[in-house]
């Protein structure tokens, strides 16, 4: 639970892999938090993870929730949960390249390498979905016509939902694709399908620095992050965000 011995007036400052919207979405319990901690203001900053550990490292972040974190001597790792890499792709392009019954196949994993003409949003070279991706690509030796390089899950997203694009996405940022199959077009859904022997785990981690004392109100949030981020990934299951396009 939530302690409230006193009511700081200091900000304290977040990082992230996953841009704020998402940020507030894994943390229900912020709310009875400001009640107990209304003068706090927490600040959130996304980037990539590489980026976000030198941040911690000088100071500019109290903490950070990273995928795949780099060890570090004066790094505490927290693994909060595990997430995989997910195909989204519109149903427009898929159709335009599969036949509906090599679809319906695709519903246990899919062959990267009959992707390779398709066009793909991809995250920039730095970030650690990138380097699991990549090292997938490298030993299957299968390369994706990227034509766009953004790291944010939901503006992919948004690119796929035009048709333009298929993207690979960690699991539990899918939730902008299950809200666009909520009210689209039928034309306009989106896939999701796993990826066939990927084996790459994405570890979703709370990293602070190893001497850091942190004060009450900064703890209190970790509790709920410790909380809620695990709760979210079990929620973020397939078949949940396929019924949307049943």
């Amino acid at each position: 639970g939530i302690h409230c011995p006193h009511k700081a007036e200091q900000p304290f400052y977040i990082g992230s892999r996953f841009n704020v919207d998402q940020v507030h979405t894994v943390a229900p319990g912020a709310v009875r938090y400001y009640q107990c901690y209304p003068k706090v203001n927490i600040s959130f900053t996304e980037e990539d993870t590489q980026i976000l550990e030198e941040r911690l490292l000088n100071g500019q972040v109290d903490l950070f929730i990273g995928v795949n974190t780099s060890p570090h001597p004066d790094y505490k790792i927290q693994t909060l949960t595990t997430d995989e890499i997910i195909l989204v792709i519109s149903a427009k392009l898929l159709r335009r390249e599969f036949t509906e019954q090599e679809i319906r196949q695709m519903e246990d994993g899919i062959d990267l390498k009959r992707f390779s003409n398709i066009p793909f949003t991809q995250s920039f070279k730095t970030g650690k979905v990138n380097h699991a991706i990549q090292e997938y690509l490298d030993s299957y030796n299968v390369k994706l016509n990227v034509i766009y390089n953004i790291s944010d899950s939901e503006t992919q997203i948004l690119l796929c939902a035009s048709g333009i694009c298929a993207a690979l996405c960690p699991k539990m940022l899918l939730a902008a694709a299950y809200r666009h199959n909520q009210t689209c077009k039928p034309e306009d859904e989106l896939y999701m399908f796993p990826i066939r022997n990927l084996g790459r785990e994405l570890k979703i981690e709370l990293v602070s620095h190893r001497n850091a004392m942190h004060p009450m109100y900064i703890q209190d949030f970790v509790h709920i992050l410790q909380e809620e981020l695990p709760r979210i990934a079990d929620s973020m299951s397939l078949e949940e965000l396929r019924k949307s396009i049943q």
